[in-house]
């Protein structure tokens, strides 16, 4: 086990909407958010005392990952998996895992997206690329239309 957990106070972590937790390379879990505690149904301290590879039905992936992204290999990695329910709400939840390094040695940010709030993201973008295009297609017709009218009118 490394050294304490980094002075990182959780109030900017507890704002995140996504499921947040900071662990070490063998996936023992120093901090976690509160999205984190409500999605897996356990307390932050029971959270804490625990390791991260528990929270998914096939931890397999996110072994590798940990140690790969400890190890300096990999920056950041993601993948889809999913996340146990291990409360009163027993069940799983499929998940987006981001892990990326941090400042603090030996410790790195697992992030958890559920799948469904990642494609509503996407469509979003998608949909704002969609009506950006229809705004300047709009303009060039405008401009196309008002250029001969003006030759017309002279």
């Amino acid at each position: 086990m490394t050294e304490a957990a980094p002075p990182v106070p959780f109030e900017a972590y507890d704002q995140l909407a996504t499921m947040v937790a900071l662990a070490e390379a063998g996936g023992h879990c120093l901090l976690a958010n509160a999205a984190l505690e409500g999605a897996v149904g356990l307390s932050r301290r029971a959270l804490q005392r625990g390791n991260v590879l528990d929270w998914l039905v096939d931890p397999a992936q996110l072994r590798e990952t940990l140690q790969m992204v400890a190890a300096d290999q990999v920056t950041t990695s993601r993948f889809d998996a999913q996340l146990k329910r291990l409360g009163a709400g027993e069940g799983e939840v499929p998940v987006h895992v981001i892990v990326c390094q941090t400042d603090w040695p030996g410790c790195v940010l697992v992030e958890m997206i559920e799948i469904e709030q990642q494609i509503r993201l996407d469509r979003e973008e998608r949909t704002h690329g969609l009506v950006e295009a229809n705004k300047e297609l709009v303009r060039n017709l405008a401009h196309e239309i008002k250029n001969p009218l003006g030759g017309i009118r002279g």
